[in-house]
């Protein structure tokens, strides 16, 4: 039996990620597309036939008799007036990370989401990457001893090399003159550090509570670039070192350091969105260096599978929440201490 998914957001992230994942998962109707620019909703509507377009969340549902999910995938600061509404009704949200641009319209999202008890995955996609969930098992079973440190670092680069929005190409353009303002290296001055926490780092630091424990004390930030972060976590501490540094033809580069008392695990991430190329482990010990072969997965495709699961009641929701809304108070503490 089909799930019946409606999208609320038809920007460039539900046309570069989510609907062609979305396509790869057998089982899937994508019944309807909801954005506040309706003409922008109607062309994507018809590139992947989408039979109905709505405004917003409001007249979604009151437009659909039954829906199975909804995607929302809007910009940051519209996240709660898009998925309340949905929540309400007890309909499964998948989210888009982060949680929202504030703590108190974060807990607004938590309070709903735990009153309707409606399923809620939130976006983090490198969660769901089979090397970060490698590094994750072996963290758990102490396969090289207890972690000592964590580096975290992400400057950026060509990370939706692979991908492409709905008339993003020219055949009168180069491919570089094609790079979307959004993606340009921006100094701290023109892009703010809680823009940058927020929107993009966000993911950094999911990654480390999910790898390092809950966060219990921010040692020291910096507002410079590159960005630095020295924080306390429950197994060990972790150093964040990121910043939109490298230019958006540049290397994708996004790695992470896990040095533990028998060895360490290295994390090469791959652009999330390239076709078929896998993010890559390497574990060092005394006697050896290995690169473990991995199962080719698109960690974007994987979040949503998992969704779809929940929906079915055959997971629990993996990245929560209550996850992301700790994330959100983890990044404004670092800001705070900028």
């Amino acid at each position: 039996m089909s799930l019946n998914l409606a999208i609320v957001g038809a920007g460039r992230m539900t046309q570069i990620a989510h609907i062609p994942s979305l396509l790869q998962i057998r089982g899937v109707e994508i019944a309807a597309l909801a954005d506040i620019e309706t003409a922008l909703a109607e062309r994507v509507a018809a590139r992947y036939n989408i039979p109905r377009v709505y405004r917003d969340s409001l007249e979604l549902l009151a437009g659909e008799d039954k829906l199975d999910g909804v995607l929302v995938v809007t910009p940051r600061m519209f996240h709660a007036d898009a998925c309340l509404p949905v929540l309400e009704r007890g309909i499964p949200v998948f989210l888009e990370k982060p949680l929202e641009v504030s703590l108190d319209k974060g807990r607004a999202i938590v309070e709903a989401q735990v009153r309707s008890g409606a399923v809620m995955v939130i976006g983090y996609h490198n969660r769901y990457d089979p090397a970060f969930v490698m590094a994750h098992k072996m963290l758990g079973a102490n396969e090289l001893g207890a972690l000592r440190y964590g580096v975290i670092h992400s400057f950026g680069g060509a990370w939706m090399a692979g991908a492409e929005a709905l008339g993003g190409i020219s055949p009168d353009e180069t491919r570089a003159a094609t790079a979307p303002p959004q993606a340009q290296a921006r100094d701290a001055k023109k892009f703010p550090a809680e823009v940058e926490w927020v929107e993009g780092w966000i993911h950094e630091i999911n990654m480390a509570r999910s790898l390092f424990g809950e966060a219990k004390q921010v040692i020291f930030a910096t507002n410079e670039m590159p960005r630095l972060a020295l924080v306390e976590f429950e197994k060990a501490r972790g150093l964040f070192e990121v910043g939109l540094m490298n230019p958006p033809g540049s290397v994708f580069d996004c790695t992470i350091a896990l040095h533990c008392d028998q060895g360490r695990i290295d994390l090469d991430f791959a652009p999330p969105l390239a076709f078929r190329q896998r993010s890559q482990i390497k574990i060092t010990t005394p006697a050896s260096v290995s690169y473990p072969s991995l199962t080719y997965q698109e960690s974007f495709v994987q979040e949503l599978v998992h969704f779809l699961q929940c929906i079915r009641g055959l997971a629990a929701p993996h990245t929560t929440v209550q996850d992301a809304q700790r994330d959100l108070e983890l990044a404004f503490e670092i800001i705070r201490h900028l």
